[in-house]
Formats: C-alpha cells, structure tokens, sequence
C-alpha cells in the first residue's frame, strides 16, 4: 500500500487534470484515445495517473486546434518530434493551413455563433450541411472557428442588404463547389513541384505558399469580376431581347383572332396599338405584358425587379377571372413560353399551355384542337 501510494507522488487523477488545464474530461479522454498524453501511471484497468507535465501539453493542443486550426495527426507530429515545432516548420505548416491571425481566435458554439452574427441556428446548420462553413470538433463538440464566423457574417451583411438567405446560401455554395475541385488540383500541382526541386526548404515553402495564395486571391478577384461583366451583361441583354419578342404578340395574336374570326379580335387590336380595352382585369395583364416592351427605357434595377415579379404575377394568373379570357391566357402563355431561361417558367409555361387547352376545347368544341396547335406555334414563334 505504502509502495503505490510513493509511486503516485505528484501525479494527477484525470478529473484533477482536467480542472488543472480547465478544460473537461470527456476531452482529456478524447486526447488519450488519440495518443495526444499519456498516463504516467496505470494502477488499475480504469485508474490513471498523469503527470502535471500534461497542463502543458494540453494547453498546447488547445491553442494549435483553437488558433492554428492544426489537425489531430499534425498536432501529434508536433508533440512527438523535436525538430517538427521549430519556428520555420511552423511557419510552413501555418502557411498550408492558411493560419491568418486576423481571422483566428476560440471557436465557439453554436448558440455563441448566432449571437455573434445574428443568424439563426438553423440557417448556420444549413450553412454547415451545405459545405459553405466547416466547423471543427473538439472532442464531442461541434464548434465554429473564426472563419466561420467571418462567413456568417457576410451572409448576415448580405441579408442586411436584402439579398435572401436562401440566395446567399446557393451562391456561396456554388462558389464553395468550384473552388473545392481547383484547391485540390492547386495543391497536387504544388506537392508535385516541391518533390522534385533539391532547394525545397521550410522557409522556401512558406514563402512560395504564402506569395502563390496572394496571387491566386488577387486573381480570382479580378476573374470574379470580368466574368460577373460579362455573363451580367449577356442576361440584360436577354431580358431586353425577351421585351422584343414580347413587342411582336399583339399584333399576330389580333391578326389570328380576325382570320378565324374569334370575337376577341377587336380587343386585342386595341392591345396591339397600345390602347386600354376598358375592361380593368384585361388591361391590368396587359400592363404586365408589356413592361419590357419599354424595358429599355427603364433603369437596370428595375427591369430585373419587375420581370422577376411579371414572372410570379402570370404563374398566379387565373384567366378566366378575366373579361376575356382567351385574350388573357394567350398573354400568360406567351410570355412564360418565351421567357429567357434565367427565369425559370419552363414548367410553367407547360402548365399554362395546359389551361389555354382546356379552355379552347370548352369554348369551340368543334374546332378547338386546330385552333390550339396554330395559337401554340404562333405563341411560341413557329407559325
């Protein structure tokens, strides 16, 4: 008795421990399964004793996991070989890791997370299942790094501004996807050339990683932009062509209406000239129909405003809540069919076709399947 108690002289329990290196035993228990400190002394199979060398130690993991965002493997690397901590390995290793000390600091949970940038826990978990944040785990704990809440923030400046969540959230996915797949290609390059050049060095490794992500940062930024210019300005483009195509309809719709001589033909003469019908239903679809008629003389913003809600008006349209409904569900049709396809009414327009069918065998039993497929082609520019 005598002999265990003198051989466990200033050694620690794992609950003494853990309160010495104020962290808590699940995550010392973590750390021991991994390899990261060992027991000084097993007495028992469930009784361990350390050294108060480990509060050292542990503090050590603590700040390379919270503040350099070093992974388990390399933080045991660390610990278990000598020369592996001096201060150019770990300018090389910071380096890969992309250790900015502007962006670094405790991670946080995620209670602390959403009060910190005002989101809501359940859209910083949907951030976190769609790869746009990481998150790291400490023992159970699912925490955020600074980087993450630097994310978040600018999700949170975005929102503040009025763009959605949902929007933000498919952007920064999208980008998220792409740079994934050019990183990985980046580092391999990168490992490649450094296996085959006899001057690699620490030194010369963090110099080569910290000038080659300034570039690439630089570069992205600069692409971003001339790729925004020029894919921005073909989507204009688009929607002024669709306001031209709209301008035509009218016009073939009151030439068709008289060659088959269907009584809306005089209103939609009126329509053709630019003229209110009188019937205020009618005139208001109308309106919405030739918005980006005039497009063009309307400020950027607006038109894509309006077309956005031209696109949700005419996808609610009943038309036969209108005076004439042939009129009007022709005017949906048309302009969901020829909708440019940033706008997404392909299947809407398919429904919308759907109720101008319907309509047409109810009202001309006899001859509607015909007058069907020439409104069909008209509408969609092939008659």
């Amino acid at each position: 008795m005598s002999e265990q108690k003198t051989s466990t002289d200033g050694l620690m329990k794992i609950g003494e421990l853990a309160k010495a290196a104020n962290v808590n035993v699940s995550t010392l228990k973590f750390y021991v399964k991994e390899d990261l400190i060992r027991p000084a002394l097993k007495t028992g199979r469930n009784m361990s004793w350390y050294s108060p060398d480990c509060v050292a130690t542990i503090r050590a993991i603590r700040m390379l996991q919270r503040e350099r965002f070093y992974p388990l493997s390399v933080i045991k690397h660390l610990l278990s070989s000598s020369g592996a901590g001096s201060p150019p390995e770990l300018a090389l290793l910071d380096a890969i890791h992309k250790v900015d000390y502007r962006t670094t600091g405790d991670a946080v949970p995620l209670s602390e997370a959403a009060r910190r940038t005002r989101l809501t826990t359940e859209q910083i978990r949907t951030l976190l299942s769609r790869g746009i944040i990481s998150g790291t785990r400490i023992g159970r704990k699912q925490l955020f790094t600074a980087y993450d809440i630097s994310i978040m923030g600018l999700i949170h400046r975005r929102m503040e501004a009025g763009i959605p969540f949902e929007q933000s959230a498919s952007a920064f996915e999208i980008y998220s996807e792409a740079l994934c797949g050019a990183v990985q290609e980046d580092i391999r390059s990168f490992i490649d050339q450094a296996i085959v050049d006899p001057a690699f060095s620490a030194e010369e490794g963090a110099k080569r990683i910290r000038i080659s992500d300034e570039t690439l940062d630089n570069f992205i930024d600069l692409k971003r932009r001339e790729l925004n210019r020029i894919y921005g300005s073909e989507y204009l483009e688009l929607l002024y062509g669709f306001g031209d195509v709209l301008r035509g309809v009218p016009g073939r719709l009151a030439e068709f209406f008289s060659r088959e001589g269907l009584p809306e033909a005089a209103a939609m003469s009126l329509v053709k000239d630019g003229l209110p019908t009188g019937m205020d239903n009618l005139d208001a679809c109308v309106k919405r129909f030739n918005f980006l008629v005039s497009a063009r003389e309307s400020d950027i913003s607006c038109c894509i405003s309006k077309c956005a809600a031209n696109r949700d008006y005419f996808a609610a349209l009943d038309p036969e809540g209108t005076e004439l409904p042939l009129c009007a569900h022709c005017l949906k049709a048309s302009w969901l069919c020829t909708a440019p396809s940033v706008l997404r009414c392909t299947d809407i327009a398919a429904k919308a076709f759907d109720g101008l069918h319907s309509f047409i065998l109810a009202a001309y039993p006899e001859k509607g399947e015909t007058i069907f497929d020439k409104l069909r082609a008209l509408l969609t520019d092939q008659y």
